[in-house]
C-alpha cells in the first residue's frame, strides 16, 4: 500500500506500509526498491529539498535522510521529542524543512541535521497536514481545527527557494557535524565560476580534492567521504579567484 509520494524532476519515490521506499526514475514506467539503513518500514511522509530526500515514519519511527535517492539513508532525529519522532507530513519553504507530528511542529533549518520545536500558540500538538502559504505556516490537527503562525517567528535569514541564484559566493557548514563517515558540503556560486574545493588536516596537509573545474551558477552540493581517514578535526576551503573560505568539520568514529 502506498502512503507517501514525492517527485523531483523525472524522480518519483514512493513510501510504503511495511515495505519502505520505491523510486522510479522515469516517471512512473520502473520502480526500484531504495532501503538501505531504512529497511522495510512503513513511511508516511516523503519531502525533498533540493537533491537531498527526507522520509518520515510513524509509531516513533522517525525521521531518514538520503542525499543519493535512496541509496543510502542516515537517521536524523537530533532536537525531536519522542512523540516527535511519530511523522505525519513534511512541508519545505525555502531551505528549511517543517515537519508535522504526533509531538507538534518541528523546524529544521540544515536538511534535517538538526530539528528545533515551534508550538508556540499549537494547543494541539496532534499535527496530521502542513501547508506554507504566503508569509504563514498553516497546522491541521487531529481534534483541534488549523492553527497558523507566521514564517517569520520562525525562520530567520531563510533562502526563498532552492533554485535561487546567490548574489555572492557561499560555503555552508557540513551536515551532519560531526560525521562517519560521510557528510555533504553544500556552497553556492553567484555566477559560472571555476573552482577548487579541497579538505586539509590540522596539520595543513591536504587529504582530498572534492570539487575541481567549472561549475554554472546556483547551489550545489558535493559528498565528502572520509573512509581510511583518522577521527579529528579537518578544514575544508573552497577557492574561486579572489574568494577564499574555510570551514571545520569533525569526523567521529
Amino acid at each position: 500500500m502506498v502512503t507517501a509520494l514525492a517527485v523531483s524532476g523525472k524522480y518519483l519515490v514512493a513510501g510504503t506500509y511495511q515495505g519502505g521506499v520505491f523510486l522510479s526514475p522515469d516517471n512512473g514506467t520502473s520502480w526500484t526498491q531504495v532501503n538501505t539503513g531504512l529497511g522495510n518500514m512503513t513511511v508516511t511522509a516523503l519531502a525533498f529539498s533540493g537533491t537531498r530526500l527526507l522520509a518520515g515514519c510513524p509509531n516513533d519511527g522517525g525521521i531518514y535522510l538520503t542525499t543519493e535517492y535512496g541509496t543510502n539513508w542516515t537517521l536524523v532525529t537530533a532536537g525531536l521529542t519522542t512523540f516527535g519522532c511519530d511523522v505525519h507530513t513534511f512541508v519545505v519553504s525555502g531551505m528549511n524543512i517543517f515537519v508535522g507530528t504526533y509531538g507538534g511542529v518541528f523546524l529544521s533549518s540544515n536538511t534535517g541535521a538538526s530539528w528545533t520545536a515551534v508550538n508556540d500558540g499549537l494547543t494541539k500538538t496532534n499535527v496530521f497536514a502542513l501547508v506554507a502559504s504566503g508569509t504563514n505556516l498553516f497546522a491541521g490537527t487531529e481534534v483541534g481545527g488549523v492553527f497558523n503562525r507566521p514564517l517569520s517567528e520562525m525562520i530567520t535569514g531563510m533562502r526563498t527557494a532552492t533554485t535561487e541564484t546567490p548574489k555572492m559566493f557561499r560555503l555552508e557548514q557540513n551536515y551532519p557535524n560531526p560525521f562517519n563517515p560521510s557528510t555533504v558540503i553544500c556552497y553556492g556560486l553567484p555566477h559560472r565560476s571555476h573552482l577548487i574545493l579541497t579538505v586539509y588536516n590540522t596539520l595543513g596537509q591536504q587529504v582530498s580534492i572534492l570539487v575541481e573545474g567549472d561549475q554554472e551558477p546556483g547551489y550545489h552540493e558535493v559528498k565528502f567521504n572520509a573512509s581510511g581517514l583518522a577521527s579529528g578535526m579537518y578544514f575544508y576551503r573552497l577557492q574561486s579567484g579572489n574568494f577564499v573560505q574555510t570551514r571545520k568539520l569533525l569526523l567521529l568514529r
